[in-house]
């Protein structure tokens, strides 16, 4: 994780990779294997290597399901990830990083409404919250898969 924070996602992609070849069973390691290839490796194996994660561990944190939800926005599904990230928020009310990707996929879906009253909950539970800084500060390798965000969130924040 600490590769991915710093921009390395090469190191992180192969860090997770090693992970889970020494423990088949390190559904963390799936995981982050799956958040790492969202922000710069192969969409396919970010989906496969989540859903694998979350077979491996049933209970698995709400994390689980926003990398998966955000698997789904960059393969262009957000019906598919919209559900999981209503659930993550119900799971984990607190994680702004699910409200952010909630208001995006709704903006993708034309619900722009609906949009702007997830990042108006999020601003209330987190005031000061900067949606914009945390778009620009993800560790996106793929400039293409950052601005997909950026454009649906640009939507609902201009007013």
């Amino acid at each position: 994780i600490l590769n991915l924070a710093i921009g390395e996602n090469d190191k992180a992609l192969a860090a997770a990779r090693h992970s889970i070849q020494l423990n088949r069973n390190f559904a963390e390691g799936y995981a982050i294997l799956a958040e790492a290839a969202v922000y710069g490796g192969d969409l396919d194996e970010a989906l496969e290597a989540i859903q694998h994660a979350k077979r491996l561990h049933p209970h698995h944190p709400a994390r689980f399901d926003w990398i998966e939800a955000h698997v789904h926005i960059q393969l262009g599904d957000p019906e598919t990830a919209r559900a999981l990230l209503e659930l993550t928020g119900e799971e984990a009310p607190g994680f702004a990083a699910a409200f952010v990707l909630l208001a995006a996929t709704n903006a993708e879906l034309g619900e722009h409404e609906r949009a702007k009253s997830v990042l108006a909950a999020l601003r209330a539970q987190q005031p000061g919250f900067q949606v914009e800084q945390f778009v620009s500060s993800a560790p996106f390798a793929f400039e293409d898969r950052r601005q997909r965000l950026d454009e649906a969130l640009q939507i609902v924040t201009r007013d």
